[in-house]
Formats: C-alpha cells, sequence, structure tokens
C-alpha cells in the first residue's frame, strides 16, 4: 500500500480528499441514521406500521424560524398534540422551563421545574375578529 503512495502521492492525496468528503457528505445528510433506519425498519410487521403515527413521506416545511417572545429562551424542542389541540415547548433557561398554549381556554401554560417549582397561568384576552 505504501508503495502505491510512493508511485501516486498526487492520486492517493486526491482518494484521501473524496473519501474525507464523502464521509461528510454522509454525516451531514444524515445518510448513515437513514441506513440504519431502513435496516431496522425492515422487522417491522404492515400491522406494526399501521398502528403507529407513520411518516415515511414527511418533508419539514419551515425550519429554523425564530419563534416570537422566545428568541433568547434557549427553547430545544416543539411539540404538538392533536387531542388538545395544544403546542408545547421546552426552554433550557433558568426562569420557565415548559411552555404550553391552552387553545380552548386561550391562555398559556408556564412550568418551572426548580426554585420555585410552580405551574402558571396566563390568560390571553379575546382578540375580536375582522
Amino acid at each position: 500500500m505504501f508503495k502505491v503512495f510512493k508511485l501516486y502521492p498526487k492520486l492517493c492525496l486526491l482518494g484521501i480528499a473524496f473519501m474525507g468528503l464523502l464521509i461528510g457528505l454522509v454525516r451531514y445528510w444524515h445518510w448513515d441514521d437513514r441506513l440504519l433506519f431502513l435496516w431496522q425498519e425492515r422487522g417491522v410487521s404492515l400491522q406494526q406500521q399501521a398502528d403507529s403515527v407513520w411518516l415515511p413521506g414527511y418533508r419539514a416545511i419551515i425550519q429554523a424560524k425564530p419563534l416570537e417572545g422566545l428568541e433568547e429562551s434557549e427553547t430545544s424542542g416543539l411539540s404538538w398534540s392533536p387531542l388538545s389541540n395544544t403546542l408545547f415547548t421546552v426552554t433550557g433557561n433558568k426562569g420557565f422551563e415548559g411552555i404550553a398554549w391552552d387553545a380552548r381556554n386561550q391562555r398559556m401554560l408556564l412550568a418551572k421545574e426548580r426554585s420555585p417549582f410552580g405551574l402558571f397561568s396566563l390568560p390571553f384576552p379575546e382578540l375580536e375578529e375582522g
């Protein structure tokens, strides 16, 4: 192998650079994760697929859009509950750790996990349509 490097050093360096680029692209586009997912998915029955939340054609439409009012809150995750029509967010700051919107009662729910521990409700006034 080292004889090849001595005979064709530029070609070997080009090959190493290409492999580095390929590995970088695989990691950037998460092809390794997708391949692992497809490998694990082959053992899932059609019944399990039908009973599960199955999103093979899911595509994110909006990404990295700032959340108005939460720009400085270190928001680390969002989750939507279709059962309660509620959007939940997780923040990592030292203030409120959890924030949820209660559409039925038009209020914001705020959670603190430390000093002091508590769950707070912030009502919003009804907006006139038109």
